[in-house]
């Protein structure tokens, strides 16, 4: 039962890695209604926040109340 469920995942992983290589891509102008002649890209950028260490890209600026044991990052702010 693991050992399918290992196999399962990755080979799930490995489409899903395959499949979302582009980062860019070109946009039309006629979509755009441009008519200069201009190059177009539209980026996607990923973040990745880090908590703690020493190069840390977030900070938590008003602590979750204690009684209620929150998991969200209420009061955080990144850099």
């Amino acid at each position: 039962m693991t050992s399918q469920f290992l196999i399962t995942l990755l080979l799930l992983s490995a489409y899903t890695l395959t499949s979302a290589t582009e980062f860019g891509r070109p946009l039309h102008r006629e979509l755009k209604d441009l008519k200069k002649k201009e190059h177009l890209t539209h980026f996607k950028f990923y973040w990745h926040e880090v908590v703690g260490g020493n190069n840390h890209t977030a900070a938590q600026i008003i602590p979750s109340i204690p009684k209620y044991k929150s998991t969200s990052s209420f009061g955080g702010a990144d850099y």
